[in-house]
């Protein structure tokens, strides 16, 4: 094999034991003898993934900063009469949604960032929004200030969603691509309870300026790795992609990764010529598929099977997941937890709840290889619909008959950390796992975009009426309500959610496709 670089307009190397043209599997070389995974098989390897993933994951501490923000501003400002800003119910419930309304229209666009832009640019560029959003929160005078930073802060987040999961589905190999995405979401926890625990010793404004050191010191992070070589191939730019698959693989010079760099250019190359229109079919540039409008042919392809089946996956497991993990109940903690009647400071419970969230979601790291995805997310959401049915209960039949200082005052603190511990364990980062594994790499960043975007919307329609709905039902039945749907979500992840941990893209691709195994699809690969 030669060790030279392939041009730009030269065609990807033939070798004898390469994979047939039409194979999916572009990142893992499945069945390949010692001497071709040489660089594989060192500790280098890892550190290069791990590195380029933590930087990624500060990226993800400021997304989880900035979505649990709404809670420590609605807890200082709602109906608090010493505060100038003081706000109603009616604001409460737009302040504490708003941020998810704006989320979707940056997600949809995040996806024609990431390819403009590709993975790394495009999380750079993201802070941008994230540092303007807290500096309008901390000199925000008005109601409509308010608003206004929020808003900024919601788009930002949507940015996020394309680059963010396409980027570790990218560089990660098989065997590592499931602890890279843990440790990813688990920085979101790490936002949360560094939100929770800033906003309990600090005043809200003091605490909006605080956070502006996460976006800036992540921008200059990004700056210190690479591009995806996936997009970087796609674009056409083989030299930077194959020093940057080098750099990934343990710093390693750029011919010590050719053949799974050729097998990378192979495969997208066939991949291009299998979504090319034949004949005369749909080639007509009439506003159809063909058409130079992207918006219209992105739009067209949400009838590929390749792309509509995994998305409806994704779009439902993100409607039982966002309402398990109580993402509703967030924004309005503070207040829903006075209501207990805590033996201790509901802010500190909330810092509780943050902890309980960052060391559930660390879990996986180190279960994912002996119970895979699918088993862990069945185990969870089962503890969850019993710990909110037992909250509902709880509001029942306890709340308002045990005196202040009862023993069974901790029950419902105790339920709490299940709920929450169990949620951010095996439920909470699922789905956005699944965005990394799912999607083909033509369709990923649009597909990862919708997904966020849809996300959004569920978290912005189930938090805009949490409150009208808790007026009419109770807190009990709202807990009732969502232990409900946590039952339902339960059984379609018991005939419908595949097992992707430990499996290569090519085979969870196949899933999709009507020539699969049934029965290997539900099942996880021997460790």
């Amino acid at each position: 094999m030669s060790d030279t670089t392939p041009s730009r307009e030269a065609p990807a190397p033939t070798m004898a034991t390469e994979s047939p043209a039409n194979s999916l599997d572009v990142y893992y070389i499945p069945n390949i003898n010692n001497e071709e995974k040489n660089y594989k098989s060192n500790c280098k390897s890892t550190l290069s993934q791990v590195i380029a993933t933590l930087v990624e994951s500060l990226l993800m501490v400021v997304l989880g900063t900035q979505s649990v923000m709404p809670t420590i501003v609605l807890g200082a400002l709602r109906n608090n009469p010493h505060e100038t800003l003081s706000l109603n119910d009616y604001d409460a419930a737009w302040l504490g949604s708003i941020l998810f309304l704006c989320q979707p229209f940056g997600s949809v666009a995040s996806g024609f960032l990431s390819e403009k832009f590709g993975r790394r640019g495009s999380m750079t560029l993201i802070n941008v929004p994230f540092i303007v959003g807290w500096i309008l929160l901390y000199y925000a005078s008005s109601v409509t200030g308010l608003f206004a930073a929020v808003l900024v802060m919601g788009i930002g987040i949507g940015f996020c969603e394309a680059p963010i999961a396409a980027y570790l589905g990218e560089i990660g190999e098989p065997h590592l691509r499931g602890s890279l995405l843990c440790i990813m979401c688990s920085a979101v926890s790490l936002g949360y309870l560094s939100t929770f625990f800033l906003g309990s010793i600090m005043p809200w404004r003091t605490f909006a300026l605080v956070n502006v050191i996460y976006p800036v010191t992540t921008m200059i992070l990004f700056t210190q790795i690479p591009e995806s070589p996936i997009w970087l191939i796609h674009k056409g730019r083989l030299k930077e992609a194959q020093k940057a698959l080098g750099w990934l693989r343990g710093f390693v010079e750029p011919r010590r990764v050719q053949q799974e760099f050729d097998r990378m250019v192979k495969h997208i190359e066939a991949s291009k010529s299998s979504d090319r229109p034949k004949g005369n079919v749909e080639s007509q540039d009439d506003g159809s598929c063909e058409s130079k409008f992207t918006v219209i042919k992105r739009i067209c392809e949400l009838r590929n099977k390749k792309l509509y089946l995994p998305l409806r996956l994704v779009f439902i497991t993100f409607i039982f997941t966002q309402c398990m993990c109580l993402q509703a109940f967030k924004p309005y903690l503070v207040n829903i937890l006075d209501t207990f009647k805590f033996p201790v400071d509901s802010k500190w419970v909330l810092v509780m709840i943050g902890l309980m969230n960052f060391v559930g979601s660390a879990m996986p790291l180190f279960i994912f290889r002996f119970t895979g995805k699918r088993q862990l997310i069945l185990c969870n959401q089962f503890i969850c619909v019993v710990g909110v049915f037992a909250l509902g209960l709880y509001c029942s039949f306890l709340n308002d008959t045990l005196d202040t200082n009862s023993d069974w005052r901790w029950l419902p603190i105790v339920l709490f950390a299940i709920v929450f511990f169990s949620a951010s364990t095996g439920i909470m980062n699922i789905p956005w796992m699944l965005m990394g594994e799912v999607f083909p790499i033509q369709y990923r960043s649009f597909a990862n975009g919708l997904c966020g975007a849809w996300a959004y919307c569920v978290t912005f329609v189930t938090a805009r009426l949490y409150l009208p709905m808790e007026h009419v039902l109770s807190l009990s039945g709202m807990f009732y309500l969502y232990g409900i749907v946590g039952i339902l979500g339960f059984f379609y992840f018991l005939f419908f959610l595949p097992e992707t941990e430990g499996k290569t893209l090519e085979k969870i691709e196949s899933y999709f496709t009507p020539h699969h195994d049934k029965k290997e699809k539900f099942t996880r690969p021997k460790r």
